[in-house]
C-alpha cells in the first residue's frame, strides 16, 4: 500500500527539469580505527603504498580520467591533473587537505580529500555539463570510487558514513515524505545511495553504531532499493537512472526505510502528529484581523467552531473580506489570511471550507500560544493524522 501511495503521488509529481538543474553530492568519511593500546588511532600517513593506492581509487573511475586540476583548499592556481598524476599528489607523510576540479572557472566537477591522522574524508560534487556528460555512467562511477577507497583504506579505516545525495539547484526537490518527516545525520535526505561497512560497525570506535548494518539490510529494503556486498561492504542503491521519477522514488523509500529501522529524530519544526509549527515571527493586533505580520505580510483570524461544526460567521466574514481585499483598513499589504481554531479537531471540520474561500491554511494554538498546522504545505506519502 505505501508503495502504491508513493507511485501514485510520484505520478502526479512528474515535471521536466531542467538539464542542468541536478547535482550530485557524495560524501565519505573512513573512521581510522585504533592501534593496539587503543590510546589513538593507527600511524599510517607514511604509508606511500596506501596513499599511492588511495589515488588510484579515485583518480582511476572514467568520471575523473583527463578532467581534473589540482590545488590546495581555497587556492585560485588549478594545474591539470591525470590519472598518473593523481597519486602524486597524495605523496608525503603528513595531513594533506587538496581539492580538484574541471577547470577553475566553473565546478562542474568538484572532489575535496582531506586526510588526517583519524580520518579520510572524500567529498565530490557532479553537476552542469559535467552530470550531463556522464549521466548514463555517474552513479556506478560514484559507487566504484567508495568502493575502490574502502579497499585501499582496509585494514587502516572503515567507513562510518558514505552516501551519494541528489539535488535539484534553483527549485525544491518535492519528493513524497511520511508523516511525520524524521532524519538522520548519518543517512540524509534525498540519499539515493547509502554504504554500509559491516566490520566497521563492529568495532569499539567510537562512530561505529553497532546494529545499524544488519537493521537497515535485514529484511532487505523494499523496491526499488537494490543491495549489493563485497566482503563486508554493503551498498544500497535507490536509484536505477538520474530519471525524475527515479531519483524522487529512492528518496522516498529511503526516508522510510531510515524511519522504520534506526534511530531518527523530527524533522525541525515537526511534532509527532506531523503537524508544522508556524513561523510567526513579531505579530501585532490588527482589527478586524487578531494577528497580523508585517514582515511576512501574513494574518491569522480567530474563529470559534460549536460542536456541530458550525462557524462563528461573522469572524469568517471579516476573514473572508481580508483575504479578497488582500490589505488591511489602513492599506497593509496582506498576501495571506490563516484562520485559527481553539482545537486541533476542529482543522479537519472546516479545512474544505477554508480552502474553498481562500484561505491557505487552519490552524490551532498550542498551551505556550504557538500555532500548528495539521496539514502542511510539502508533498506527503500519507495523510494528515486527524486523531492524536
Amino acid at each position: 500500500m505505501f508503495i502504491a501511495r508513493c507511485r501514485a503521488v510520484l505520478t502526479s509529481l512528474r515535471m521536466t527539469a531542467p538539464a542542468n538543474a541536478l547535482s550530485l553530492f557524495a560524501f565519505f568519511r573512513f573512521s581510522v580505527r585504533f592501534g593496539p593500546n587503543g590510546k589513538g588511532p593507527i600511524d599510517w600517513l607514511g604509508d606511500h603504498a596506501r596513499r599511492e593506492s588511495l589515488g588510484k581509487a579515485i583518480f582511476g573511475v572514467p568520471l575523473f580520467r583527463d578532467q581534473l586540476k589540482v590545488g590546495k583548499a581555497n587556492d585560485d592556481d588549478f594545474s591539470p591533473i591525470t590519472p598518473a598524476r593523481g597519486p602524486a599528489v597524495l605523496r608525503g607523510t603528513g595531513d594533506l587537505l587538496a581539492d580538484f576540479q574541471d577547470r577553475e572557472d566553473a565546478e562542474d566537477i568538484f572532489v575535496r580529500l582531506q586526510l588526517a591522522g583519524p580520518k579520510v574524508e572524500l567529498t565530490i560534487k557532479i553537476s552542469n555539463a559535467a552530470l550531463q556528460l556522464h549521466h548514463e555512467t555517474v552513479l556506478d562511477d560514484l559507487t566504484a570510487v567508495g568502493r575502490a577507497v574502502w579497499h585501499a583504506l582496509q585494514g587502516v579505516a572503515g567507513i562510518d558514513v558514505g552516501w551519494v545525495r541528489a539535488d535539484f539547484t534553483g527549485r525544491p526537490f518535492p519528493y513524497p515524505r511520511p508523516r511525520p518527516p524524521r532524519q538522520n545525520n548519518n543517512y540524509p535526505a534525498r540519499s539515493i545511495i547509502t554504504f554500509l561497512d559491516r566490520s566497521f560497525h563492529t568495532t569499539d570506535h567510537p562512530y561505529a553504531r553497532r546494529g545499524d548494518p544488519e537493521k537497515l539490510t535485514e529484511p532487505a529494503p523494499p523496491a526499488p532499493a537494490t543491495i549489493t556486498a563485497d566482503d563486508d561492504l554493503v551498498i544500497v542503491r535507490w536509484a536505477r537512472t538520474l530519471s525524475e521519477d527515479d531519483l524522487l522514488a529512492a528518496a522516498t523509500g529511503h526516508d522510510a526505510w531510515i524511519a522504520d529501522r534506526v534511530a531518527t529524530n523530527l524533522v525541525d519544526g515537526f511534532n509527532d502528529l506531523g503537524d508544522l509549527r508556524e513561523v510567526r515571527g513579531t505579530v501585532k493586533p490588527a482589527p478586524p484581523l487578531t494577528f497580523y505580520s508585517s514582515k511576512w505580510r501574513v494574518g491569522y483570524k480567530a474563529v470559534l467552531v460549536d460542536p456541530d461544526g458550525s462557524i462563528e460567521s461573522s469572524a469568517w466574514k471579516e476573514a473572508e473580506q481580508i483575504a479578497k481585499a488582500k490589505q488591511l483598513p489602513d492599506g497593509s499589504p496582506v498576501e495571506s489570511v490563516r484562520i485559527v481554531v481553539p482545537l486541533r479537531e476542529h482543522v479537519f471540520v472546516i479545512a474544505d471550507r477554508a480552502k474553498q474561500a481562500g484561505f491557505d491554511a487552519v490552524l490551532y494554538p498550542d498551551d505556550k500560544g504557538q500555532f500548528w498546522d495539521p496539514d502542511p504545505p510539502g508533498t506527503w506519502s500519507t495523510p494528515p493524522r486527524k486523531n492524536p
